[in-house]
């Protein structure tokens, strides 16, 4: 039947109605849009980043070390919502206390060091100098670091001093986990040193005084103190306690050296034997010799300190310097980056994302 068609198209007569619909431009939908070519500006920034990583060693990048001078009210947390408010100072975003990474990131305490990359100035090493001197170069290019940072034991807002921040993760288990294998596979104990003036006036351990102070100071160093259900029951007596001067009547300054790391572990210790700490700093990270022949503990002489750096400020440390005082060898990490859910890169995640995208917009052809 000849009409059977028309009948069909209008929704009427026999047979299953075709749905008409206007056809849209081949401008408006972009199905038929050509695969878009890389252009040329995009393909020379791929291949100078391939050669950056070749010049570099390896595809992935390697194990850096940095060195940081914190000062106070600066935040040791990936997160911009950890810096509470305060009503002096801030970030430069405005309203709140800026973070460890924002301060390192930023390179306004950057201080050269011999080993700079290329293409920056070379300096004299562990120098101290003007903050903000070198904060118009480029962070990446100066460490080689593209992937996160973490810092190798964390220190509170009020704690100043010495804290590494690296990118290798492996370093990072090493150092802070008493447990850790050495080089030739026995126990490697990475010890702190503190600097702590603490509420009281506590006698020095060696003397013949019998008052409260003494006692409580002499139990610590002999058995440890329990810290409470927060602080992760009973932790061990510290490696090394002395002390060292009484700024005040009221007061005294010690020098304490940990071979664990619980949080805020110095401040829980001392507010368990009836102290409390005022100033807090962390003045030196190494290895731990133990004791000599005579019984008498000897503080390790390879460990890092802060030289001659300012607060704030921080330096990429020589791949020599993790060896010698961390026992560490720097080693090409994996090239993928950081991991994602179920060991996929968030890089491979993108892409594949994207890939799927472009599919379903009809130009699949240049993700290919």
């Amino acid at each position: 039947n000849g009409g059977g068609g028309d009948d069909a198209a209008d929704g009427g007569g026999g047979g299953r109605a075709r749905r008409t619909q206007p056809r849209r431009s081949v401008e408006r939908s972009g199905r038929g849009r050509a695969p878009r070519p890389v252009g040329e500006g995009e393909g020379r920034e791929r291949r100078d980043r391939a050669a950056e990583r070749r010049r570099r060693g390896g595809e992935g990048e390697r194990t850096v070390v940095i060195l940081y001078y914190k000062p106070p009210d600066v935040v040791t947390s990936h997160s911009s919502a950890d810096a509470a408010p305060q009503s002096s100072g801030g970030n430069e975003n405005g309203g709140g206390r800026r973070t460890v990474y924002e301060d390192v990131t930023s390179m306004a305490g950057f201080v050269p060091t011999a080993s700079a990359s290329e293409g920056t100035p070379v300096g004299d090493g562990n120098v101290g100098g003007e903050r903000g001197a070198h904060s118009s170069f480029d962070f990446e290019r100066v460490t080689g670091v593209r992937s996160k940072l973490h810092a190798v034991g964390r220190l509170d807002a009020d704690t100043t001093g010495l804290l590494l921040l690296t990118n290798d993760g492996g370093l990072v288990h090493r150092v802070t986990n008493p447990t850790a294998s050495g080089k030739g596979g026995g126990q490697h104990v990475s010890a702190k040193m503190y600097e702590a003036v603490i509420m009281g006036h506590h006698r020095a351990l060696e003397s013949s005084g019998d008052g409260p102070s003494s006692s409580a100071l002499a139990e610590l160093a002999a058995n440890g103190v329990d810290l409470g259900k927060k602080g992760g029951g009973r932790c061990s007596p510290p490696l090394d306690l002395r002390v060292v001067d009484h700024p005040t009547a009221k007061s005294t300054k010690v020098q304490i050296t940990l071979g664990e790391g619980r949080n805020r572990q110095v401040r829980r210790m001392f507010h368990a034997i009836g102290s409390g700490v005022m100033r807090l700093h962390r003045s030196w990270i190494g290895p731990w010799k133990g004791e000599d022949d005579d019984g008498n503990k000897v503080e390790g002489q390879k460990g890092l300190d802060l030289g001659n750096l300012q607060e704030g400020q921080w330096r990429v440390l020589e791949e020599e310097e993790v060896r010698r005082c961390l026992g560490w060898e720097c080693r090409p990490l994996p090239s993928d980056g950081p991991k994602g859910r179920k060991g996929v890169d968030r890089e491979g995640r993108r892409n594949r994302r994207g890939k799927v995208e472009g599919m379903r917009r009809g130009r699949g052809r240049e993700w290919r």
